[in-house]
C-alpha cells in the first residue's frame, strides 16, 4: 500500500487533520508543480514520499537539566515500522553554534544531556537545529546521503503544573491543569512499581497510526482516564509544556517524513500523589 493511500484511507493522520485535508485539496495542483526545484511543492511530495520518521525534544528540568531525545523510525512499511540503529554523525546545534553529539542509547533512540556536556543549554527564544545522516539505502530509501534537518525555537515561557483534582482511589479520574494553557503538553507518569503507566507520546513504540502527535494534550487542562491509577501507591506525574514543529512544516526538511517533528520546551516541578485503595 502507498503511503498517501494509508493517510487517507487507513485512520487519522500523523500530522494536524487540517493541514492534511488542505494539502489533499491542493495535491492535483503541487502533482503539476512537482518539477519546481526550488518551490515548497516538490519539498511537501519529497515530505509524503519519504521512509524516515525523526521525532526531537529539546527540554530544560527545573534544575536546569536539557535533554535531547532524537528518536529515528522506518516506516516503509507503515503497518510494520521499526527503529533505525544506522544513524550517523547526530547533532543538536545550540545557539552560538556549537555541536552537541547525540549518542547512541536504546535502538532507534539518540541522546545528549546537559549533565555529559555543559555545551548543551536551554537559551529561550534561540533556535536550534538537529542534523543527522542515513546512508543505507534500506533505512532511507532514495533520501540515504541527504540531510535530515529540523530547527525550532525554544519557547521562553515559565511553566507552572498542578493537579486540580487528585485521585481519591485505585480506578478514580484525576484533574490537571498547566500554564502556558498555548503549549503543548508531554506527560509521563510512572506508577508505584516505577514503570511508567502513562504517557502522552510513547516513545518505545515505533508505530504511528494517528496516535502520537494527536496524544499530545492541549489547551491547560486534561482529565486523567481511570485506568491511569490501577494500584494503591506513590504516582510520580512530570510535565514538560512544549511548542512543536510536524510535518509539513518549513522547518522541517522534505527528507523527514511526515510523522517527523521537533518538541521544545521546560518542564514543571514534579507532582508526587499517593493513591489509597
Amino acid at each position: 500500500m502507498r503511503k498517501l493511500d494509508w493517510l487517507l484511507f487507513r485512520g487519522p493522520s500523523p500530522i494536524r487533520t487540517a493541514s492534511l485535508l488542505a494539502f489533499v485539496v491542493a495535491l492535483p495542483g503541487l502533482m503539476a508543480m512537482q518539477e519546481d526545484p526550488d518551490g515548497g511543492c516538490a519539498l511537501a511530495l519529497d515530505t509524503l514520499e519519504s521512509d524516515v520518521q525523526a521525532v526531537t525534544t529539546i527540554t530544560e528540568s527545573v534544575d536546569g537539566t536539557v535533554n535531547v531525545d532524537l528518536a529515528v523510525i522506518n516506516t516503509n512499511d507503515w503497518e510494520n515500522p521499526r527503529f533505525v540503529d544506522s544513524v550517523k554523525n547526530a547533532e543538536v546545534r545550540v545557539p552560538g553554534g556549537e555541536l552537541v553529539k547525540l549518542k547512541p542509547a536504546e535502538k532507534g533512540h539518540y541522546r545528549a544531556s546537559s549533565e555529559d556536556d555543559p555545551a548543551l543549554e536551554y537559551k529561550a527564544g534561540e533556535t536550534y537545529r538537529i542534523t543527522f545522516e542515513i546512508n543505507s539505502a534500506k533505512d532511507a530509501g532514495d533520501n540515504a546521503g541527504a540531510d535530515f534537518i529540523a530547527v525550532l525555537e525554544a519557547p521562553d515561557d515559565e511553566v507552572t503544573f498542578e493537579l486540580v483534582e487528585a485521585p481519591e482511589f485505585v480506578g478514580d479520574t484525576a484533574e490537571i491543569e498547566w500554564h502556558p494553557t498555548y503549549r503543548e503538553a508531554l506527560l509521563q507518569i510512572s506508577g508505584p512499581s516505577g514503570d511508567v503507566v502513562f504517557s502522552t507520546f510513547d516513545w518505545g513504540d515505533p508505530k504511528f497510526d494517528g496516535g502520537k502527535w494527536g496524544s499530545l494534550i492541549r489547551g491547560g487542562d486534561y482529565t486523567l482516564p481511570v485506568d491511569t491509577f490501577d494500584d494503591p501507591g506513590e504516582y510520580i506525574l512530570n510535565l514538560c509544556a512544549v511548542d512543536s514543529r510536524e510535518g509539513f512544516d518549513e522547518e522541517v526538511s522534505g527528507t523527514l517524513g511526515i510523522a517527523s517533528g521537533f518538541l521544545a520546551g521546560r518542564c514543571a516541578e514534579a507532582i508526587v500523589i499517593d493513591v489509597p485503595n
